[in-house]
């Protein structure tokens, strides 16, 4: 179930991941810096000194068997079931019922999925293996160099993970006694080599570009998209749906052993208070962090997700699944979800597949500016076309005018600090109304623009390009006039 849920991250040639595109565009330059055909070294150099590279490194190696936007995709899919896995892997430590696992399921398809956070995604689905193998009974040397191993793997897909593990190990010790903590205390030179490289991560953060200031929520709006926060993906209703099934099967099979009273708690295993502990710490973060910071995106969001994530963990009973009711509801959510991810990504690959028209229209290495006055399309909740010049830059090289090299540090490419490009405004993207002509648009000869189908931008002074290709919401316009030498001209997004 947990490979059929994730298929469909192989199977369709575009995902609703508002950063997968970049992500995408990041690993072309790499793999053809060097290459006339595609420009690139022009504007960007390679920067493989930071521990953001993982999950590149990947892609660039699968991509010497396949195209390397295939290549991105089965490091998406590895991302997507690992979670899942790791749980089962959890499960199957503690000799609970694989079953269980199930529960997983509905996490699979995030919130940070449909961000394209998939770096975020696989250091978490590895840091659950971690602390299975820090769960076990009887821990070897073998099981020691494991957890060494995935550690450092996780230092370099991004510090989340070494802190999700840190954080649980913490309270493990904490809720052991003391022979469980001799143990853990044992299985610290494991840990060592993480620690260092968690530490080169902090003091990295000084490079960090600022994403703007911190934004914070209020209480009652972050309780109030507490379930959007966890999914977030779809304009209907199903993942809430989803997400009170899930609820509700979590109750039905923990209500005997639910620590409501002082008595159930003394009587989980310690394993099980540092699940239920760290679940609810989790859920305290989202409530109280701010939702971005000049460093970090979506940060509150993150530990919804978290603490939801520990819930198939935190079930004890051996007994949960002879109900009927209860082995009924667990198929039932899989089936649901499997079936809802399946219908929802396929409309979105098929709403999304003209633009495999749009790409072949821009020549090679071109200078391009996209204008998004529709980023959200028919499907997602999210706006999941934003960054879509992003798959051209991919396919023909060239230069964007909004690129994540030039935005991020941690990413392994970097813009040459020797070419003088003119910034882009922060966040425009998603603020076509700050575009400017010349203050910054002069430099482009193509625009890609994503609005109603019809409606068409005329040419001005400060707009000197001409219709090349419309398509549905598409539009592709070419230089036609010479630069503006003042004026600016704004335009309004055409959807709230």
């Amino acid at each position: 179930m947990i490979l059929a849920l994730g298929l469909p991250v192989l199977l369709f040639a575009y995902l609703p991941m508002i950063d997968l595109p970049q992500h995408l565009a990041i690993a072309s330059i790499l793999q053809h810096l060097g290459e006339p055909r595609y420009g690139f070294a022009a504007y960007y150099t390679s920067q493989l000194n930071t521990l953001y590279i993982l999950p590149c490194l990947l892609t660039l190696g699968l991509a010497k068997l396949m195209p390397l936007k295939k290549a991105l995709h089965v490091v998406v899919f590895l991302s997507v079931v690992l979670y899942p896995l790791g749980v089962a892997f959890i499960l199957r430590q503690r000799r609970r019922p694989w079953p269980l696992s199930l529960l997983a399921l509905p996490l699979v398809y995030n919130n940070l999925f449909f961000w394209g956070f998939f770096n975020f995604n696989l250091a978490i689905g590895l840091s659950f293996f971690c602390i299975g193998l820090l769960l076990a009974s009887r821990p070897t040397r073998a099981t020691d160099v494991a957890l060494a191993l995935l550690l450092v793997a996780i230092s370099f897909c991004h510090v989340y993970g070494l802190l999700f593990v840190a954080g649980f190990a913490v309270l493990l010790l904490l809720f052991s006694d003391g022979a469980g903590r001799r143990v853990l205390l044992r299985r610290l030179p494991a840990i060592l080599p993480a620690l260092v490289l968690g530490a080169v991560w902090t003091k990295d953060l000084h490079a960090a570009r600022h994403l703007g200031g911190y934004k914070w929520l209020p209480l009652w709006v972050q309780l109030k998209l507490l379930p959007r926060h966890i999914f977030g993906g779809y304009q209907d209703s199903t993942e809430l749906a989803l997400l009170l099934l899930l609820l509700l099967t979590f109750a039905l099979l923990s209500y005997a052993s639910f620590p409501a009273t002082v008595a159930r708690w003394r009587r989980l295993e310690a394993p099980e208070r540092a699940f239920y502990a760290y679940a609810a710490l989790n859920l305290v973060l989202y409530f109280v962090l701010p939702l971005s910071t000049p460093t970090a995106k979506m940060l509150s969001v993150r530990h919804a997700l978290l603490a939801a994530s520990l819930l198939p963990l935190c079930l004890r009973s051996q007994e949960y699944l002879e109900t009927r009711l209860s082995r009924t509801l667990c198929g039932v959510l899989a089936g649901a979800v499997i079936l809802n991810s399946w219908a929802h990504l396929w409309l979105f690959a098929k709403e999304a597949r003209p633009f495999d028209r749009v790409i072949a229209a821009l020549p090679e290495r071109p200078k391009l500016l996209a204008l998004n006055l529709d980023p959200y399309g028919g499907i997602m909740a999210n706006h999941p076309y934003c960054p879509y010049a992003a798959y051209i830059q991919a396919e023909r090289g060239g230069l964007l005018a909004e690129t994540f090299p030039r935005v991020f540090w941690n990413v392994p490419a970097s813009f040459r600090s020797d070419v003088v490009v003119p910034e882009t405004p922060f966040n425009f993207g998603l603020q076509p109304e700050l575009y400017s002509y010349p203050g910054f648009g002069y430099y482009y000869d193509y625009v890609l623009v994503r609005g109603r189908p019809g409606r068409r931008i005329p040419a001005a002074p400060q707009f000197p390009y001409e219709l090349m290709l419309a398509d549905g919401p598409w539009q592709v316009y070419r230089r036609a006039a010479p630069a503006a030498t003042t004026g600016f001209w704004n335009l309004a997004p055409s959807h709230p």
